[in-house]
């Protein structure tokens, strides 16, 4: 298995602050708005996606980290190097993000910088499996407990 960027991240071009997560093998499309996550089915989220420019191809998501009330950010995997595999898994250890404001088009990248050090020094880890039907390997329990 090859390390690929799966995840496409679209930005809607009359709402700044409304961003489209794509997952290459998934079947529904991720909405961040409103500061609301709203999954949609693939012919709604095609739909909107005709109205979104694409802004980022990633390696995954970790998510949204709030600054203030004024300061909000995705954050995005864009770097990654496999460090081992696990029963049909890959485990990819995070060499590099990035930081995209969700309330306007200031950069917070200055804001975050002690937090993208922290998360590019090579303690955080994530995993993908081969098979589109198996479940990603939870990297914080014991493989005894995995569901």
């Amino acid at each position: 298995m090859s390390t690929s960027r799966q995840l496409k991240v679209y930005q809607d071009k009359s709402r700044p602050d409304s961003f489209l997560l794509e997952h290459r093998t998934q079947e529904h499309l991720l909405l961040l708005q409103d500061n609301c996550a709203c999954a949609l089915s693939t012919s709604d989220g095609n739909e909107l996606k005709s109205s979104c420019t694409k802004i980022a191809d990633t390696y995954g998501c970790l998510g949204v980290i709030i600054l203030n009330k004024d300061a909000e950010a995705l954050v995005l995997i864009t770097g990654c190097r496999v460090v081992g595999k696990l029963l049909d898994c890959e485990i990819y250890r995070i060499s590099d993000v990035s930081f995209i404001s969700l309330k306007d088009a200031s950069d917070v990248t200055s804001s975050l910088s002690d937090l993208k050090r922290l998360l590019c020094s090579g303690s955080f880890y994530f995993s993908t499996c081969g098979n589109d039907d198996q479940k990603n390997l939870n990297l914080t329990r014991t493989l005894q407990k995995q569901d």
